[in-house]
């Protein structure tokens, strides 16, 4: 079984790099200038923002199906950010620098499996959980801070309502 990863698409971000700080805030977002390598990994692009670049943290639905698991978490979306664009099986780097979490759903958004994975098992375990024919995607979360961080399907059976929300949580 193979997979393929989807990133958030840019279009649902980049106005909000037109608002004021006063405004963002007023949206419980935050703007950030990245000072490190790591740490602020793109939800849009799935690559780590660098140094210099101007970021939002904001909440994101990640998981709006009516069920138990309805959930959102914190996100970094970089300006003028490309969406990402990733072959059958490719992990992409931000994925592969720290340790994740992985839970797959069914299409009425109930969870019906889970593992853990780093940058050696990744491919292995996202490919067993979608082995599953009653898993529909799977959500992709940094282990240690639980913030989304992408979108698992099997290639060419990507639905945008497993991916959250129209817009932010804004």
């Amino acid at each position: 079984m193979t997979f393929q990863i989807h990133g958030l698409p840019a279009k649902k971000f980049n106005a909000l790099f037109e608002l004021s700080d006063e405004d963002l805030e007023n949206l419980q977002i935050t703007r950030c200038s990245v000072d490190a390598a790591q740490g602020y990994p793109c939800r849009v692009s799935l690559k780590e923002a660098s140094i210099g670049d101007d970021v939002l943290l904001m909440n994101y639905e990640h998981l709006t199906l009516a069920s138990p698991y309805r959930a959102s978490h914190a996100i970094y979306v970089a300006k003028e950010s490309q969406d990402a664009v990733l072959g059958e099986g490719e992990i992409p780097q931000s994925l592969k620098l720290r340790p994740l979490s992985l839970r797959a759903f069914g299409a009425d958004g109930n969870i019906i499996d889970a593992d853990l994975a780093d940058h050696e098992t990744v491919s292995e375990r996202l490919s067993r959980l979608l082995s599953n024919a009653s898993v529909a995607f799977v959500h992709i979360h940094n282990a240690k801070q639980g913030c989304y961080a992408a979108l698992a399907t099997r290639p060419g059976e990507f639905d945008p309502e497993w991916h959250g929300a129209t817009t932010p949580n804004v």
